[in-house]
This record gives C-alpha cells, structure tokens and sequence, in this order.
C-alpha cells in the first residue's frame, strides 16, 4: 500500500520495483490496482534495465506486480448428430495449450453423465438436443470450457408439416430492429432412408428475406412438436443455416400452433441470428406433427 501527503489531482504515474530473479519473463508483468471493485491493469511500460513496472491510476493504494495466466483453449468440436440409443463419438483433440501442458479432459454430456478423455463415446437414452461441455486442465491447475451441442433423434419416428403466416415484431430482424409485418411459411419434414428430407420456404417481404432450403440436416420429432435444421439460400444467394421449432397445438390441449425460427448467414450457429422469431403465434394456416 502506498500513501502519501502530498496534493494531487488527476491521474499520476507510479512505479514499483520487482526482482528480476523472481520473474521468467520480464517484458510480461503487468502492474495491477485494486479500483475498489475489481482488480485493473494499469501499464503502462516496463523498464527491464531498472527493473520498475510503471502504471498510471487516480488514486494511490493497493497495487501488486504479476505475470498474465496464459489459459490451455478448449475446443469441444461438433455440433454432433448422434442416433438415440447408438454411441456418440464426442472429440476435444483441438484443444491446445499456448504455453503449457494440458493434463486433463472432462466431459459433461448434458444428460446428468460425465466422462474423461480426449475422445470419448457416450450413447444418449432419449432424442432432444443437448448441451455439451468440455473442460481442460492444465499442468498448474488452470482450466478453460467450451461448450458444444448434440443433436440425438430417432429416425423410427413421425413427419412434421405445416404452412401459414404470423406476425413478425420489431426486434425479430437483426438489422432494422423497427421493422414488422405478416412472414409466411411452409415445410415438410420426414426421415428417409434413416436421414433426414424435406423442404422449408419462408418469406419476410418487410424485411427483404425469401429463405429456401437446400438440405436437412436434423430432425426430431416429438409427440406435439418437431426440430429440425438445415441449409439453405436467402434471395438466391449465399449459405444460410436455419433453425424450426414447430408446435402443433391440437396436440397440447387445444392451444395455439407456434412457429419458432432463427437464420444465421453462414454455418456458425453460435453467432446471433440474422433474423429470429421466438414462439410466434399463428395467424393463419396450421401446423400438424404425424406420428408414426
């Protein structure tokens, strides 16, 4: 802690002394202070002749010198499409370490279970799509996680399809929030051959986007709703990737049909969405889940 009795104002530079034997690489160390909530790095340059770290801050006291943890990266690779009741082979050998050894491999695979190892194979009971999380540790105990998803279905299971209009709201279109109108669709969905077929067309006029799929690439099917993802172009143009959530009301009581879907420009499903809609209400057409 430093104090002192002399008048100030405005940000002053400060610099603290380290031992040069103490530290593997002295170009690294960073001078840090405690703003009163968290800890910030407040370099500014590092002296190696004079071995003095300088900083600049408004107020005096506490600092402390460090070196940056350098973290291993995790990489659970997929998304995965797994059978129900068949393995899944799961692969985080993309992990890397920058500066060090990585130690461990821990596996949460979303249903309760867990497993450890680079690779690792793990058969889901039940279709739906689950989180999976990848967790490294490396040879000092420093972890990072990474997250992917797998998609488990059952091919013995029904056909979905459905055709109608909702009422887009503000906030659906990513590039003009303000925008709102009637979007129409229309979709069938199956497996065939043990994968997944079918076709998706939805239109947007207000907001410019005519979405017409190329491929299927998943499907489940529930008893009242069905999932399924695929690719496709937008105008014509471009990779698109879509995802459908489909409600057949008649199946729950009597509610209301519910269309779900987002639209990403390219493959990355972990980006935000050009375009989503979020449990839209029919206002016309229906939506009817066929079981098998």
């Amino acid at each position: 802690e430093i104090t002192t009795t002399a008048s100030y104002s405005g940000l002053i530079t400060v610099g603290i002394s380290y031992d040069e034997s103490q530290v593997d690489n002295e170009e690294s160390l960073r001078l840090f202070h405690w703003n009163g909530s968290v800890w910030e790095d407040i370099t500014t340059s590092v002296d190696t002749v004079e071995n003095i770290v300088y900083g600049q801050v408004a107020s005096l006291s506490p600092f402390f010198i460090g070196e940056p943890t350098v973290l291993p990266v995790a990489d659970a690779g997929g998304p995965y499409l797994a059978q129900v009741d068949c393995s899944a082979d799961l692969d985080g050998s993309a992990s890397y370490h920058p500066d060090g050894t990585i130690v461990s491999y821990d596996w949460s695979f979303g249903d309760d279970t867990s497993g450890s190892g680079v690779s690792v194979s793990h058969t889901y009971t039940a279709v739906g799509i689950y989180e999976v999380t990848l967790t490294v540790t490396d040879d000092k105990g420093a972890q990072a996680s990474d997250t992917t998803m797998v998609v488990v279905y059952d091919p013995d299971v029904g056909s979905a399809t459905g055709g109608g209009w909702f009422w887009s709201a503000q906030g659906n279109l990513k590039s003009d929030f303000e925008s709102e109108g009637k979007a129409t669709f229309g979709f069938v969905v199956k497996y065939k051959h043990e994968a997944a077929a079918g076709n998706l067309e939805f239109q947007y006029h207000v907001g410019d986007i005519n979405l017409k799929s190329s491929s299927i690439t998943w499907l489940i099917a529930g008893s009242a709703s069905a999932q399924f993802q695929g690719e496709g172009t937008v105008n014509g143009d471009g990779l698109y990737t879509f995802r459908v959530l489909a409600k057949d009301g008649d199946k729950t009581g009597g509610q209301p049909d519910e269309f779900t879907i987002r639209i990403w420009q390219g493959a990355d499903t972990e980006a935000d969405p050009i375009y989503q809609a979020i449990h839209a209400q029919l206002g016309g057409g229906n939506i009817i889940v066929h079981e098998k």
